[in-house]
């Protein structure tokens, strides 16, 4: 049934009672829509928050702006962290600020089961308060919760939402805006199926609810929207609630095409009524962003009287915003902001901001918009406005820019960056204890991680799919990396230090998808992307470059526009394009590259039979030449196609035209939800198959793989399946012997041993994805598992490239070989060789360069401990190739490069350099210098060149580094805090020698300036709470406790820290912080000593005789430059006073007496009881009430500091503080008093 007009009132204990009822049933679907990555903001008052953009490596962090809308500038006063951050959990996914109150979202947390965190604002420092944890114990990984996506704060109560527990929960929690401890505990839990009969709950597939993905909280009124036209009110006053539902006001049966999909169960059905939802001051707003073919429209919903509504009525007949040119798919409504009559809106992807001005209770007017002069559509999917600023979000700019809102044309003013630490690993990471660094792994090491933005990337961009190729002159490897903006090609011949070489732009627009396979040293590369066809790449361009190129195509082929995957069959010379627009379509588009700069079409094949549509659509193929144990097909050139809805074999032997699906051979059926590719052993038995939607559709727990039986090819069968520990998606595999080398989503490269393939296990994994394992589609895309040396480069969708090596990879490394200066017809090789008797180097010889080594061109072999060789009777006119591989145990190793040699004697030439400039860099970084114009001189062999560097000032510079991945950069690092001028110089030398007056060595000078910086103080760690009573520490390592007793309550703790050190010989000062129970031990000034002492009766009065407080404590020291702090974690601290409840009431004589300043009464409650303290003069005059307030037992202090309830100073003479209890729940009335002198 769908709700009209239905009003639910529920009494505050009615909801609570209620709270968790029916909430712990089964997950039923995995979250398809994204809401897409933002630059969440929030203002209050002086105070903008930002977030800065999101990692899924780094955990993010929430940027702090103090506004002076005076001046109508912002600047930046600090950033918050996450009290428990964890890489990718999404800190500031959602946040609200209200006065001194910011409330931020963790959805992200915990592998998504989520968190949020409210800070308070204390002496203009913001402290974390509370930490809000999912109020439903974590019980299924593969389906996160995400409980804190959507946050907000009103005066009296805080929300937090967990869209993606079941169909949806919202809690609500009460604001404690006194000093009292806030609550964690929610008073309100509203479930959407506890709320009637509401359509779309509890439904089958892959389509959540989403109840609370937006809320808004604005004068007592929670507004809850879902994924599935459903908003929700709750309006709050005085203890009761008042729940409505605002019914969409769209005819679900509205021909609005956009809505429509093949299936009739997904979130298209829907207008996404209330996906975004907003309360203003005057007025409701709820976009419905998929109607009208995805424009988007608003509603308003005036409130009755403007402030609060009287007439039900008003929440069913809204009134309609949607300008004229929006877009199709725009999302006109994404984000709302207000500020008197003035409303902005933003769209999803057109970046354009829409600024309405309110003329009556009913009318707005279209008052210009902003649009972004940037080529990102994701402009300003983040909005806020003030009366001085209209700030817009550009998420994948990295930045939020402010525009002038006193302008008419609300020009922009300043842009602000939100951009996160960038990380790029160099250096291998081993596999220790489960851990590379902060990346899960078992049995495989780091090599390296480049960010995307490193390989040609920029925040917008996604990384898919990625091939290898081994250079055969040089036996360099690469990593070819599909992305969304075209091809990288990144060195990874050192795979600790990969060197980024450039990039192929894409053929026509960005996108999510590209694939590409590589043959006769070409790539061939095809995408999704409109009009994009096949590029072809030669690849040997890559041999010679110094810097970032950006390349053009070799050849193109435009047989076909887009085109989902390709596969080349390198035994065969032709190419498969898989899921283009052609054949069937979606067939295989077969193409002819037996010269890869002219393919050329060679014929079409589907199969009517498979594919979702019938069109015999495949999404992947692998095709080979047969030699499996089916006779009947063996030399024949068999495809194994994922052809969606089957598995699909077929003989593609005769390459002509057919769409019957006459070449079939056989089909495979299972219980398919999407058969997305697969991969051939290598004895052609079996094709393992994933499938890529089985996770994400509930199916399975965890991780599905499917082993095909394929002996009989007409007849493929299920014969194993595989379930991997985690709940990810599978994408793609590759088989090397008896290994599968699968790329699963968010948990990573997997790799499977399959010597038994009956009974598969996981031999080794690496996650790239720390944020979590969930069933999304994060994480990785693919691996190339086929390099000689046994690296594997994977690629992370967001993240970037990663470069690992499985432990016990024994490939070695290909040798290195110098040659001695060659005499008429003879060259001597020589090599360093380490090994035994089953050892031997491998020569092989060619005149012909860039040749594969093979029998044919096999010269001889070194038997170890041998470590020369001569060749002669050589033909001294023409040049000879080398090249020489170690053969261990009857197999070669990786070759070496190609050595390029004319038997010929000649004197040497000396080498060249160019002379560098001098360089000017601080103290504390380093300078790269690139070394130009450096050859072995004019030579007829090639010479090896070598460059060594020396410095003249070694209290500077003890040593130059020389890039390995780069010979020709050299890298300056000055010695710690050291500064000054050095003279550099460089040598370069070559292996010609200096025979018959030849020249091998060629040395350059420059001087290198350091410039000195301040240095902030070093780090230093804490010692402990000593106390002076006992003369002891309090023992403990995470939490200690400190408990206070009528014996030692006279005495006094220490705090206690480590010395910092600054090597500027600047002074150190520090400054003590307590978090949490223990926030009043902060101090607001900083010392020059290392402890901090509290007199323990002063520390009981901050804290509770009833309970036990709970906080910590660090320190910070700065040197008073720059504010270069560093940071030293103190400890956690419990205070137990529990054992000092008073016996009696009492107060205690002031002291000092007689005072002049200020003078300190302590008194006694030994029970909950109103407590009265006042001043009185001589004449019986109440001068001042220092406490009126309930007081819970415990030894308590007042200050009186001499002045008047009006902040007046008194005059000196004779003063009687009082202490009386108006009601005394031990009978009768407590009345005492003291008297005390003031002087000058």
């Amino acid at each position: 049934m769908k709700f009209k007009n239905l009003y639910l009132l529920f009494l505050t204990i009615a909801m609570i009672s209620n709270a968790f009822a029916g909430s712990f049933g089964k997950n039923h679907s995995a979250e398809l829509l994204s809401r897409g990555r933002s630059v969440p903001m929030s203002i209050s008052n002086d105070v903008l928050v930002i977030a800065k953009t999101f990692s899924s490596l780094t955990p993010r962090s929430v940027d702090i702006y103090n506004v002076d809308k005076n001046a109508s500038v912002l600047t930046k006063i600090g950033e918050l962290n996450s009290p428990n951050p964890m890489p990718g959990d999404d800190f500031g996914y959602s946040l609200d600020i209200s006065d001194n109150y910011l409330l931020i979202g963790s959805p992200g947390h915990n592998n998504g089961h989520g968190a949020a965190y409210l800070f308070k604002k204390i002496n203009e420092n913001w402290e974390i308060d509370t930490v809000f944890t999912n109020p439903v114990s974590f019980e299924d990984e593969g389906f996160p919760h995400k409980f804190g996506y959507s946050v907000a704060i009103s005066d009296n109560y805080i929300s937090i939402s967990s869209p993606f527990y079941n169909d949806g929960l919202v809690y609500v929690y009460a604001l404690n805006s006194s000093n009292l401890k806030q609550s964690s505990k929610p008073i309100h839990s509203i479930d959407v199926r506890n709320l009637g009969d509401v359509e779309g709950c509890y439904a089958e597939g892959p389509d959540k609810f989403g109840f609370g993905v937006s809320t808004s909280f604005n004068n007592s009124k929670l507004l809850i929207g879902s994924l599935k036209d459903y908003v929700h009110l709750i309006e709050f006053n005085d203890g009761i609630t008042l729940s409505t539902v605002i019914p969409s006001p769209i005819d679900h049966d509205h021909n609005d095409h956009d809505h429509k999909s093949d299936d009739s169960n997904t979130i298209s059905d829907f207008h996404k009524f209330g996906e975004s939802v907003y309360v203003g001051d005057k007025n409701l707003y709820i976009a419905a962003l998929n109607y009208d073919n995805g424009k988007g429209k608003v509603f308003v919903y005036p409130f009755a009287n403007n402030f609060s509504r009287t007439n039900y009525e008003a929440w069913s007949n809204p009134y309609e915003l949607q300008p004229a040119n929006i877009l199709e798919n725009s999302h006109f409504g994404y984000n709302f902001s207000e500020i008197g009559n003035e409303l902005s809106i933003s769209t999803f992807n057109q970046k354009t901001i829409y600024n309405y001005t309110q003329i009556n209770s009913e009318s707005f007017e279209l008052n210009g918009a902003i649009v972004s002069d940037t080529t990102d559509n994701y402009f300003g999917r983040s909005i806020l406005i003030t009366e001085e600023f209209v700030l817009a979000g550009d998420y994948y700019n990295n930045q939020f820019h402010v525009y002038n809102n006193k302008n008419e044309n609300r020009t922009l003013s300043n842009s602000f960056s939100t951009a996160s630490e960038i990380v790029s690993i160099r250096d291998k990471i081993e596999c220790i204890n489960g851990f590379a660094g902060q990346f899960q792994c078992n049995e495989i090491d780091l090599m390296s991680y480049m960010d995307k933005t490193e390989i040609g990337g920029s925040n917008s961009t996604s990384l898919n799919d990625i091939w290898g190729w081994t250079d055969p002159q040089t036996n360099k490897e690469y990593a070819l990396v599909g992305m969304s903006n075209g091809t990288s090609f990144v060195d990874i011949s050192n795979p600790e230090n990969p060197v980024y070489l450039g990039r192929l732009p894409t053929q026509t627009n960005n996108s999510t998808w590209r694939d590409l396979k590589v043959y006769q040293n070409h790539v061939f590369i095809v995408s999704e992307a409109s009009g994009h066809g096949m590029q072809v790449f030669d690849l040997t361009q890559l041999r010679n470059i110094s810097s970032p190129t950006t390349f053009s195509n070799t050849a193109y082929y435009s047989g076909f526009g887009n085109a989902h995957n390709i596969f080349i069959n390198e035994d065969t010379g032709y190419a498969y394009a898989v899921g283009t627009s052609t054949c069937g379509p979606g067939g295989l588009h077969i193409v002819d590259i037996s010269t890869p700069s002219i393919p050329s079409k060679s014929a079409c094949v589907s199969d009517p039979n498979t594919g979702r549509n019938g069109t015999g659509y495949s999404h992947d193929v692998q095709c080979v030449i047969y030699n499996g144990p089916d006779s009947d097909y063996v030399g024949k050139e068999i495809c194994f196609g994922s052809n969606e809805t089957n598995v699909w074999i077929a003989d593609l032997s005769t390459k002509s035209d057919d769409s019957s699906g006459s070449k079939t051979i056989g089909l495979g059926s299972y219980d398919n939800y999407y058969t997305h590719q697969g991969w051939l052993t290598e004895d052609h038995k079996y094709f393992i198959v994933n499938d890529e939607l089985d996770e994400n559709s509930n199916a399975y727990n965890n991780t599905r793989t499917l082993i095909w039986n394929v002996e009989d090819l007409s007849n493929p069968v299920v014969e194993t399946t595989y379930l991997g520990p985690t709940p990810s998606i599978d994408h793609n595999n590759y088989i090397i012997g008896d290994k599968v080398f699968m790329s699963h989503y968010t948990s990573g490269l997997r790799i499977l041993d399959i010597s038994n393939i009956t009974s598969p296990t996981e031999s080794a994994f690496f996650d790239v994805y720390p944020s979590n394992n969930n069933t999304s589609f994060d994480g990785t895309w693919s691996n190339y598992p086929y390099y000689s040396s046994g690296v594997i480069a994977v690629t992370g969708i967001d993240e970037g490239l990663f470069v690992v090596n499985p432990k016990g990879n024994v490939q070695g490394e290909a040798p290195t070989v110098t040659y001695a200066v060659p005499t008429e017809g003879s060259i001597t090789l020589s090599w360093e060789l380490i090994g035994d008797s089953t050892t031997k180097m491998n020569i092989y010889r060619d005149i012909e360069e860039g040749f594969s080594p093979s029998n044919s061109n096999f010269l001889v072999s070194v038997d170890y401990p041998g470590t020369e060789f001569t060749d002669s009777s050589l033909d001294s006119n023409i040049f000879y190739y080398y090249k020489l591989a170690v053969e261990t145990n009857g197999q070669n190793g990786p070759f070496s490069a190609e050595i390029k040699v004319k038997p010929i004697i000649a004197p040497n030439q000396a080498p060249t350099i160019d002379i560098p400039a001098d360089v000017e860099f601080f103290e504390d970084t380093e300078s790269n210098v690139i070394l130009t114009g450096i050859s072995y001189g004019g030579d007829v062999n090639p010479q090896n060149v070598t460059i060594t560097a020396s410095a003249e000032n070694t209290d500077l510079f003890s040593e130059i580094t020389i890039l390995e991945s780069s010979s020709n950069e050299l890298v300056l690092i000055p010695n710690e805090n050291k500064f000054g001028t050095s003279v550099i110089t460089v040598t370069v030398k070559d292996d010609g020698g200096v025979l018959n007056g030849g020249i091998d060595s060629t040395s350059v000078s420059f001087n290198a300036t350091v410039i000195p910086v301040n240095d902030p103080p070093s780090a230093f760690g804490s010692i402990g709470e000593f106390l002076t009573g006992s003369g002891e520490y309090i023992a403990g390592t995470d939490f200690r406790t400190l408990y206070i007793t009528p014996e030692n309550v006279a005495d006094s703790i220490r705090f206690e820290w480590e010395p910092s050190q600054d090597v500027d010989g600047d002074i150190v000062q520090y400054r003590m912080i307590g978090y949490q129970g223990l926030e009043f031990l902060s101090m607001t000034t900083y010392t020059s000593d290392n402890f901090k002492t509290w007199a323990l009766k002063d520390l009981i009065a901050q804290t509770d005789t009833v309970s036990v407080t709970e906080g910590s404590w660090n320190v910070i020291a700065t040197d008073g430059q720059s504010f270069n702090l560093a940071a030293a974690v103190g400890g956690k601290l419990r205070v137990d006073g529990r054992q000092l409840i008073p016996d009696m009431l009492e107060i205690k004589q002031s002291y000092p007496n007689p005072f002049t300043a200020f003078t300190t009464i302590e008194y006694d409650v030994p029970s909950d009881q109103n407590v009265v303290i006042r001043i009185f003069n001589i004449k019986g005059q109440i001068v001042k009430t220092l406490v009126d307030e309930d007081k819970s037992p415990g030894y308590y202090s007042v200050i009186w500091d001499g002045t008047n309830d009006n902040g007046d100073e008194v005059s000196s003479g004779v003063y009687f503080c009082q202490m009386y209890t108006p009601k005394n729940p031990n009978g009768g009335q407590f009345i005492k008093a003291k008297k005390m002198v003031k002087i000058r």
